[in-house]
């Protein structure tokens, strides 16, 4: 169940799109999942680029705001 949803990973060749499309239904599969659980997933299976960069400030911000910083 849950496993399905940490083996997605984005290959070289795939583009942004169509790994987050693979991701959205294995997150289908695993509707108890946080959303905090799920962006740190989707971040664990993205290749570095523009986006990962810019999720990763938005989740800092996001645990910083949550810890009332």
């Amino acid at each position: 169940m849950a496993l399905s949803l940490f083996t997605v990973q984005q290959k070289k060749a795939e583009s942004l799109r169509d790994y987050l499309l693979c991701f959205n239904a294995a997150t289908l599969e695993v509707p108890a999942a946080t959303l905090d659980v799920k962006a740190s997933v989707l971040s664990q299976g993205l290749l570095d680029g523009d986006f990962f960069k810019t999720l990763m400030i938005n989740i800092e911000i996001a645990q910083a705001s949550k810890e009332g910083r």
